[in-house]
C-alpha cells in the first residue's frame, strides 16, 4: 500500500471529496447528500466537481433537481463505496477496542483453568484498575478480532502474523493411576497399555514414542477425548496412560492420584503470544504482557522451557 502511494496514483485525492461523491451517488443529489453530511450543496458540488478536475473524467450528469452517474462514475462509485465501508468498519473496531478498559485473553483451556486462572489474582492486586476477562478456547483466533487483545495459543508458530512471541514450550510426560503405573516394569511397557489419546492432538503418542523410546508406526489407541481434561480424569480412574505437560497436572502429581510412567520430552508444540494488531500500543495491554513474561519466568517448572 505504501508503494501504491508513493507513486502518486492516489496522492492528492480529498477523502471529503470521496465522499460527497458517494453520498452523492447514493442518494441521487448533490442536496440530499448536503443534508446527509450537514454541508451546503455548494460544498458537496465543489468537492465533486474538484475530484472530477483530480481524475480527469464526468462522474455525473447534472440535472436541475437530481444527478445521475456516468459510465465512469458507476465504476468509481463501486469501488469508492467499498472503500469507505472498510475505513469505516476499521475505524469503528478501532475505537470499540481502544475504549474498552478491559484485557481479552483467549487461552487454550487447559492452560488457562490449570494455570494462569490460579494467578489471575496476582495481577489483579497489582492492577485493580484493569479487568482481565479470558476466553478460554481451542480455536487460533483471528489476529484482527476487535474483541480480542491476546492470544495463547498452543501449536506450531503462528504463520498469520509477526506480531507472537513463545511463551513456553510444552513438556510430555506419560501418567497413569498408580495401579496402572504398576505394570510398567521398563519403558517399552507403555506402549503394550492402553493409551488415551485427545482428539485434538492428533499424533500425539507416536510422537512420544518415536522420541523418547525409538518406536515407530502407529498404535492402537484405547479411546479418544475432545480434550486434555477428560483424558486425565479417565487417567485417574485406571483407564489407560495419557499424555501431559506436568505443569498442568501438578497436583494430581503431588497427590499420588497420577504417576509418571516415563521421562519427559520437548512436545513438538509451544505456547505462542499472539498479539491483535489494535493492541500493540494498548498500555493495559502491555502491562499484562509484562506481567505474564515476569510470572512465566518465576515458575520453576519452565525455567528451562522459554527458548
Amino acid at each position: 500500500m505504501s508503494e501504491f502511494i508513493s507513486r502518486g496514483r492516489v496522492q492528492g485525492i480529498s477523502l471529503k471529496a470521496v465522499r460527497a461523491f458517494v453520498e452523492s451517488a447514493r442518494l441521487g443529489s448533490f442536496k440530499a447528500s448536503a443534508d446527509w453530511l450537514n454541508v451546503t450543496p455548494s460544498a458537496v458540488s465543489h468537492q465533486v466537481k474538484a475530484l472530477e478536475d483530480y481524475l480527469g473524467v464526468l462522474l455525473f450528469h447534472r440535472g436541475i433537481r437530481e444527478v445521475r452517474l456516468t459510465p465512469q462514475g458507476e465504476r468509481f462509485a463501486e469501488r469508492a463505496m467499498e472503500g469507505l465501508r472498510m475505513i469505516d468498519q476499521a475505524t469503528t473496531e478501532v475505537l470499540v477496542a481502544s475504549k474498552r478498559q478491559s484485557v481479552r485473553v483467549a487461552v487454550a483451556p487447559f492452560l488457562a483453568t490449570r494455570w494462569l486462572m490460579a494467578r489471575m489474582s496476582d495481577f489483579e492486586v497489582n492492577h485493580p484498575e484493569i479487568e482481565l476477562e479470558v476466553i478460554a478456547t481451542t480455536q487460533a483466533g483471528n489476529v484482527d478480532d476487535p474483541d480480542v487483545d491476546i492470544m495463547i495459543r498452543l501449536g506450531s508458530e503462528p504463520a498469520d502474523t509477526q506480531n507472537y512471541e513463545c511463551l513456553f514450550r510444552e513438556s510430555l510426560t506419560p501418567v497413569a493411576s498408580a495401579g496402572l503405573a504398576s505394570r510398567v516394569s521398563e519403558p517399552a511397557d507403555i506402549a503394550r497399555l492402553p493409551l488415551l489419546d485427545v482428539a485434538t492432538r492428533p499424533g500425539e503418542w507416536e510422537y512420544y514414542l518415536d522420541q523418547a523410546l525409538g518406536l515407530t508406526g502407529p498404535r492402537p489407541h484405547k479411546m479418544a477425548f475432545q480434550n486434555n481434561s477428560p483424558a486425565v480424569e479417565a487417567a485417574i480412574g485406571g483407564m489407560g496412560l495419557t499424555l501431559a505437560d506436568p505443569l498442568l497436572i501438578r497436583d494430581e502429581l503431588d497427590s499420588q492420584r497420577l504417576v509418571s510412567v516415563g521421562h519427559s520430552i520437548r512436545g513438538n508444540s509451544a505456547y505462542w503470544l499472539v498479539f491483535a494488531g489494535h493492541a500493540l500500543a494498548n498500555p493495559r495491554v502491555q502491562l499484562f504482557v509484562t506481567w505474564l513474561r515476569e510470572t512465566v519466568a518465576a515458575e520453576p517448572l519452565l525455567q528451562a522451557r522459554t527458548e
